[in-house]
């Protein structure tokens, strides 16, 4: 086997309690720390909303761009700081210190680190992945990468869950990608 990919990822699950529990709770309430934040610089600067991931990339404006920004040339529908001005260094600055926080600030917090998610040796790049903890019908489930030695992170104060006992816990997302629930969207 030349190695696994994302998707032939293998877990461990686990049904958080004590110290994970209490490490889901403080990641959740730094992700909606972050998400107003974000929120709060995007109406600063009369935007529609942010583009990008734990950081932000862009600002994405329904109109003419105020002071201080310039379209993005490879991505036309955001615009970026334009930082040869006072106010879109200032901006640059600002948007720079924005991140919401993600599995690896989890991880940390339970004392995880990541897994490869591919061992071949021929692969351009090696992305990691790390726990992650997902939303369950009686509490939260966290979900350790295996390592192809079968290491995994063990979550401290938490129970152990087959994968059956996993697919049962688990809570369907929503498929409205529009609305934001607020356990689907902070549970990544």
């Amino acid at each position: 086997m030349m190695g696994r990919g994302v998707s032939e990822q293998q877990f461990c699950y686990y049904h958080a309690a004590g110290r994970s529990l209490a490490a889901i709770e403080a990641h959740r309430r730094a992700v909606l720390k972050a998400i107003n934040e974000v929120r709060s610089f995007v109406m600063l600067c009369g935007a529609e909303r942010a583009l990008g991931g734990p950081r932000i990339s862009g600002l994405h404006f329904a109109g003419a761009l105020p002071d201080g920004w310039i379209r993005n040339a490879s991505a036309p529908h955001m615009a970026i700081p334009n930082t040869d001005t006072a106010r879109g260094l200032s901006l640059a600055h600002k948007m720079a210190g924005l991140r919401i926080p993600g599995n690896a600030e989890f991880s940390e917090m339970i004392g995880a680190d990541a897994l490869p998610s591919t061992i071949s040796s021929f692969a351009p790049v090696i992305t990691v992945n790390w726990p992650s903890y997902e939303k369950a019908k009686d509490g939260w489930v966290i979900k350790c990468p295996v390592g192809h030695d079968g290491n995994h992170a063990t979550p401290p104060d938490c129970t152990q869950l087959t994968r059956a006992d996993y697919e049962r816990l688990i809570v369907t997302p929503s498929f409205n990608l529009h609305a934001f629930d607020g356990d689907d969207g902070l549970s990544n």
